[in-house]
């Protein structure tokens, strides 16, 4: 495997955990939030989640490199 096709791997995977961790986490904050206050804490939880990985993800460059097209 080629360094970008490891690279591709990696943020492949790690997709699949975060994306696994927010359903459960969203799941979870239905089961305990009343409807008046499910907005609210979704937000938050957003707000949270955005703040604290995309700079991580920006700052190690795990996003997929553009490629060229085939010819």
């Amino acid at each position: 495997m080629h360094g970008q096709d490891k690279l591709i791997c990696a943020e492949r995977q790690a997709k699949r955990v975060i994306g696994a961790n927010v359903s459960v986490a969203t799941a979870k904050i239905t089961d305990i939030s009343l409807e008046a206050k499910r907005a609210r804490r979704f937000g938050l939880f957003n707000a949270v989640f955005y703040a604290l990985t995309v700079p991580l993800v920006l700052g190690l460059g795990l996003t997929t490199p553009e490629r060229a097209p085939a010819s």
